[in-house]
């Protein structure tokens, strides 16, 4: 659990495991398609521009949903993909 000091800082670890929990409570599919952008979206925060704590969340929220919209719109792409190849019967 995250430390509740307020100099705390959100690292990849705690991040993997609220995504554990969230899938424990609304299912999902497991793993993480690439974990360099999820670190990036983490550092983000801290990168000395943001000052105040809704601003970080608010550019954590952001690279976060961006990553995850990327992610699955190029998951939506391989999977169109595989659905257009001619069958091999």
């Amino acid at each position: 659990m995250p430390n509740a000091s307020p100099r705390y800082r959100l690292t990849p670890k705690d991040a993997l495991a609220a995504h554990d929990r969230a899938l424990q409570c609304g299912g999902g599919a497991p793993g993480v398609v690439n974990r360099g952008s999820i670190e990036s979206a983490i550092a983000r925060p801290y990168a000395g521009y943001y000052r105040t704590i809704a601003s970080k969340a608010a550019a954590l929220t952001e690279s976060l949903v961006g990553w995850w919209s990327e992610a699955a719109t190029a998951l939506g792409r391989r999977a169109a993909r595989r659905s257009n190849r001619p069958s091999r019967t």
